[in-house]
């Protein structure tokens, strides 16, 4: 009775739950919430993580990779040390676990570098000239100014520091403009600005070598003063008056009440972790997939449309794209999240989009669906919004005896399937016994296991084109066949039968057909006047508007004339030049 009861009590606030979640006055969950608001085009977002510029002061020249590890101040000695730590802290003093069991680091919050930083002495301290003013300032809403740097090597010779466009600078004031008190100046005067350009300069009244760290009238035969000027961007101008010089009530000069500090780098909230789920059996075909973090809460990010990564075995997929520009709205803010699948056939990178609706039923995209603790749970497409993660068909054959277990495989990569004269397929030989080794670990006892390639079937499509009058007629059936061809173009975009975008049981739809035609430029209109299976007679395909396909089947188009049997293209066109 105690366990009825239990499980009637689960069922009853499931029911709760499921009804409540239903409508919008009632969700409790937040991505119930989202979804609720998608269906009336409102995009409801997640926020965003913080983000700060890190200013660091270089012993010597070198670089501080992307992704680089800031640490808010570190109090309490770390494990196994009896003081607290440095500002550098090695990385032997951080094993995997340091942030989950040290008690020192539990309270850290952790930043990261946006993108790889190239530091130089010279730059820790850069000085604003003045021009021989002893009450000079930079107006607000300024956006240039004359510097210069001290040779690390002899700090009483002046230098030009290491600067270039795109480079980060602060402008900050570090002493009181009336007392010259280090403790009387404005905190609040302190901007961030980022170079567009830089240009050599010099000051001829003045000489290079300073003495006691004052600027020297320039003798005969002395060098002049080296300057950069530097400009920065608009919306950076000056928010404030910078006082460079002043004198105080009893006369005294007050020399750089506002210094310049280079060796700039953007870094945002959030600790890279990689996590690895070993799935106990392969991902099921007749299911959506879904897959819990481990880690939490999800870092939610501004960053570009496109992001670059590299794929390692060991360390998973690390962003190899610099963001310099982290001002992005909340609202477009990305879940930092992306995902290194291991299949036998190789290694795919799956990434997060807001949404599966905009997605082909290719793309190896996925949604990051946060919760009310700012967990987050993985959810795949279905092969028609986003690619299903099962990438492969199968069946159970008796055979009189026993069960066979019949698995078609739709290889990534062309080289590894052959194409037999008459257009059958079978695969590598090398690949084949591979995904076989994969496999058979999940094989039950009993079962026979045969692998096969899937059943290709080839296209054949007559296409007329109407070209638009002020162009060629030639170059845009040139740019039609390459966009619907089956390869990698020169730009990098692939045809529209490229493997990528069919596997097992994808119907070919001629209005996307038409969609991919239309979008060529020249192209004004045009007609398909043949859509069918080659070889064989026609079936209705073209008045029901695309041609299907078997479980088992895998639409083709190569249009190689010495190889017809993998689907034949024929264009012709009117008007144009």
């Amino acid at each position: 009775m105690e366990l009825l009861s239990y499980t009637g009590d689960h069922l009853s606030y499931f029911q709760d739950a499921v009804s409540n979640e239903a409508f919008l006055d009632t969700v409790r969950q937040r991505v119930s919430a989202k979804r609720h608001a998608r269906l009336i085009d409102y995009d409801m977002h997640d926020g965003r993580n913080a983000w700060t510029y890190v200013h660091f002061e270089a012993a010597s020249t070198g670089q501080v990779p992307l992704g680089t590890q800031i640490l808010s101040r570190v109090g309490d000695p770390l494990r196994n040390t009896t003081v607290p730590p440095s500002t550098v802290i090695h990385e032997v003093d951080l094993p995997e676990d340091a942030f989950d069991a040290d008690p020192a680091l539990r309270r850290c919050r952790v930043f990261e570098t946006t993108f790889a930083l190239d530091v130089y002495p010279e730059n820790n301290t850069i000085y604003l000239h003045a021009w021989g003013n002893r009450q000079c300032c930079l107006p607000g809403g300024a956006t240039s100014a004359y510097v210069y740097a001290l040779d690390p090597a002899n700090p009483d010779r002046v230098i030009r520091p290491t600067l270039q466009a795109g480079d980060f600078l602060i402008v900050q004031e570090v002493l009181g403009p009336e007392t010259g008190n280090p403790a009387d100046a404005d905190p609040e005067h302190r901007q961030a600005v980022q170079l567009t350009a830089v240009s050599d300069a010099q000051d001829t009244v003045y000489q290079q070598m300073l003495s006691s760290g004052a600027l020297q009238v320039r003798g005969t035969g002395d060098p002049p003063l080296p300057l950069l000027e530097i400009t920065w961007r608009n919306e950076d101008a000056l928010g404030f008056p910078v006082c460079l010089s002043a004198a105080t009530r009893g006369g005294a000069l007050l020399r750089d009440i506002t210094l310049v500090r280079g060796n700039i780098v953007l870094a945002d909230h959030g600790r890279t972790r990689v996590e690895t789920h070993a799935l106990p059996e392969p991902v099921p075909a007749d299911a959506p997939f879904r897959l819990d973090l481990n880690e939490g809460p999800v870092t939610l990010q501004c960053q570009p449309d496109t992001m670059d990564y590299s794929l390692d075995p060991v360390t998973g997929a690390s962003p190899q794209t610099a963001r310099r520009d982290l001002m992005g709205d909340a609202s477009r803010a990305q879940p930092a999240v992306v995902l290194m699948a291991r299949f036998p056939t190789g290694d795919q990178l799956w990434t997060p989009v807001p949404h599966l609706l905009d997605s082909p039923p290719f793309a190896a995209h996925f949604v990051v669906d946060v919760d009310n603790n700012g967990g987050g749970e993985l959810r795949f497409g279905d092969g028609q919004y986003g690619r299903e993660p099962a990438g492969a068909r199968a069946a159970f054959r008796w055979t009189g005896s026993w069960y066979t277990v019949v698995l078609a495989i739709d290889p990534r990569r062309p080289e590894d399937l052959i194409t037999e004269p008459g257009g059958r397929t079978r695969l590598e030989p090398t690949f084949r016994d591979r995904v076989q080794a994969h496999i058979t670990r999940y094989r039950l006892a009993g079962y026979d296991l045969e692998i096969r390639s899937g059943q290709y079937v080839p296209i054949e499509i007559d296409l007329l084109v109407c070209v638009k009058p002020d162009y060629f007629a030639g170059d845009v059936l040139q740019a039609v066949s390459a966009a619907l061809s089956s390869g990698v173009n020169p730009d990098g975009s692939k045809g529209f039968f490229h493997p990528d975008f069919f596997t097992f049981g994808q119907p070919v739809y001629l209005s996307r057909l038409y969609a991919a035609v239309e979008a060529v430029e020249g192209v004004d209109s045009a007609v398909v006047t043949r859509f069918r299976v080659y070889g064989e007679e026609d079936n209705g395909e073209l008045e029901a508007g695309l041609i299907p396909m078997g479980d088992w089947q895998i639409a083709r188009l190569d249009n190689d004339p010495n190889f017809q049997e993998n689907g034949v293209l024929r264009l012709s066109a009117g008007a144009g030049k």
